[in-house]
């Protein structure tokens, strides 16, 4: 097994369970060693932590990474990235008005210490594994094994292939911000990736906003970022179709924040509320990297749903997403 599967979560109870139970419902336990969650500073009397405890005690195949330090552990982790990639200074004090969270790059690379094989799938928490991926991950195995120059495996944004195609130049954006979906790099939600990029290579995740460096792009997605950097080292990607084939759905933003009023809100859904950048509707849906699958119900009563699915007890795995419900705009 040359897998592991890790994604990081920060207060997302029914999210974290969903893609962890996604996996073990419909991923071929062969096909990857274990799944790794690195807990980034989450609330200690939850129910996620609960559900983590019972995780760690109870199946082998997951492991949880309690990062329980607060965020100046990771301040090391900012000189890094200064040094290395901008040789500049950052404003520390800035970090007072922040979540006392790391965030998702730098959860990311801290993952990535604990991984033991050769290649890593990278899942973000509001992903979900879909039937259809059984076999995924061998097949991506295998991809790897025979392109040793491919660093990146996934859905390369502003793509509508769907054939195995590697590309192995920087790509120029279509557009910019939350709307990342065209631009030629692998879908930061979720792909494979070759764990000696970090360990070999130095190719890290670099977080959002602080790096202009590149090109004078700006964009919301960090691993772009790790992708973009893999091209200017002499790298290739590889187009995988992991959503426009529904093998995984990315819920758009898991419960984002940003409808009147602060309402929790799933961005694939039929009524769509646009957490993404200019994009106001499904059926005015543009970008391919997410696929062109979306869920058939409102997102209210897909949160309802999901938070009364995950009341149950731990040790009862739910069934994946009915997938009847999904929708294809193609």
């Amino acid at each position: 097994m040359k897998f592991s599967i890790v994604t990081t979560t920060y207060n997302d109870y029914e999210l974290l369970r969903q893609l962890v139970e996604s996996v073990l419902n419909n991923v071929d336990p062969d096909s990857y060693k274990e799944i790794i969650v690195m807990d980034d500073y989450s609330k200690k009397d939850g129910r996620l932590r609960a559900y983590e405890e019972y995780l760690n005690a109870n199946n082998p195949k997951v492991r949880v990474i309690l990062h329980d330090e607060y965020r100046y552990s990771h301040l090391y982790q900012y000189k890094l990235f200064m040094d290395k990639v901008t040789n500049k200074e950052f404003d520390y004090q800035k970090l007072d008005s922040l979540e006392p969270n790391m965030g998702h790059p730098y959860a990311l690379n801290e993952v990535m210490k604990y991984v033991e094989t050769d290649y890593v799938f990278e899942a973000d928490c509001d992903c979900v594994f879909l039937s259809k991926a059984g076999s995924m991950l061998f097949e991506m195995e295998k991809l790897f094994d025979e392109n040793e120059k491919v660093l990146g495996i996934g859905q390369v944004a502003g793509e509508k292939i769907h054939e195995k195609k590697i590309f192995d130049k920087n790509f120029i954006w279509k557009s910019r911000g939350r709307n990342a979906g065209s631009g030629g790099y692998v879908s930061q939600c979720a792909s494979a990736l070759r764990t000696s990029a970090w360990k070999e290579h130095e190719i890290y995740v670099v977080p959002p906003r602080h790096f202009k460096h590149i090109d004078e792009k700006v964009t919301a997605s960090a691993l772009n970022f790790f992708h973009e950097y893999l091209y200017i080292k002499g790298f290739q990607t590889m187009n995988y179709p992991v959503f426009s084939e529904g093998n995984m759905i990315h819920l758009g933003g898991g419960f984002v924040k940003r409808s009147p009023g602060g309402r929790y809100v799933f961005g694939f859904c039929r009524d769509f509320p646009a957490p993404y950048g200019p994009r106001r509707d499904v059926h005015k849906l543009e970008s391919w990297h997410m696929g062109r699958y979306y869920i058939d119900m409102k997102y209210n009563d897909y949160i309802k749903e999901l938070k009364e699915k995950y009341e149950n007890p731990f040790a009862e795995i739910q069934p994946s997403l009915d997938e009847t419900k999904l929708k294809s705009l193609d």
